[in-house]
């Protein structure tokens, strides 16, 4: 589940099971952060969120890492449990694809945009600490907003936190922690 699905099932008692509230919730959350971003706090969309092109070789191996570690923690500790289609056949076509579009595509740009993006440059003009400190504790308040998973799995999403955050710094394009984080949800949804 995503954060602001997680927010907003928490404090505005909405039905998270709504296949199109699933899909809605980040579209609002991915607007939310784009109107804010700009009006509010005079953002640049490439500037401070990174909304730019990133390079190819930057891509391919942040992509490559983070499905290094994808693969490998859930090889050794199995966070991700058996491949179970029954949930999916048994559901209409329409919802499964709304599911998929809300948790694999949407989900993942809303989370990067607010965290990786308005958080991290809210934060970096903010406080006067080094970039990585500013990672590392967006990647705790990632990690902690995923509350209802084992501890080791909350561990393993605060270390993806921190990958997220070192393809964000050395890229300089949020578009490489987007599609990582794509990549992971379209793993582990299954």
């Amino acid at each position: 589940m995503s954060s602001f699905c997680f927010v907003s099932s928490v404090f505005l008692n909405i039905d998270l099971k709504n296949p199109f509230v699933k899909v809605l919730l980040p579209i609002l959350a991915i607007t939310a952060v784009l109107l804010i971003s700009k009006k509010r706090f005079g953002l640049s969309y490439t500037q401070d969120l990174y909304l730019r092109r990133p390079p190819i070789d930057q891509l391919l191996l942040w992509l490559a890492i983070d499905m290094i570690w994808m693969l490998s923690t859930n090889y050794f500790v199995g966070w991700r449990g058996p491949w179970n289609f029954t949930p999916w056949i048994a559901q209409p076509l329409y919802v499964s694809i709304l599911r998929v579009l809300a948790v694999c595509f949407l989900g993942p740009i809303s989370e990067e945009l607010i965290f990786r993006g308005f958080l991290f440059s809210r934060l970096k003009k903010a406080l006067p600490v080094n970039e990585w400190v500013i990672v590392i504790i967006i990647a705790a308040f990632w990690a902690s907003i995923h509350y209802t998973y084992p501890l080791l799995v909350i561990s393993i999403i605060f270390v993806d936190g921190v990958i997220l955050g070192a393809a964000l710094i050395r890229s300089r394009s949020l578009v490489i922690p987007m599609i990582m984080h794509i990549c992971w949800n379209l793993y582990a949804i299954w």
